[in-house]
């Protein structure tokens, strides 16, 4: 339990997300192929994960004076890392807006 709890702190929880959003569009590209609704698909799941991203880094410190428990000083101790999270996420968010428009216009 204490493995996996280490796995999403820090610069881990970074990686980790990251590892689980590119699973997440591979498996994507592999049931829908790689076209313009595969991309739109993905266009929709990064901006679902980057906004449920940011809005825990956003709220950490809130939620913490609300209510002080291990979950709370969790988020406000990877406060950071949730924020780098979002920017990978945006990041892919980004690629598939671009894959949009160069299979749009092809």
């Amino acid at each position: 339990m204490i493995k996996t709890i280490k796995n999403f702190q820090g610069w881990n929880l970074v990686k980790n997300s990251a590892i689980i959003i590119i699973s997440l569009l591979i498996l994507i590209l592999i049931f829908h192929g790689i076209n313009e609704q595969s991309m739109r698909i993905a266009i929709r799941l990064t901006a679902r994960i980057s906004c449920i991203l940011f809005l825990l880094a956003f709220s950490a410190s809130s939620l913490r004076r609300i209510k002080s428990n291990k979950l709370t000083q969790w988020l406000l101790r990877n406060r950071r890392y949730l924020g780098l999270s979002m920017a990978v996420s945006h990041g892919f968010h980004a690629i598939a807006i671009i894959g949009v428009a160069m299979l749009s216009t092809g």
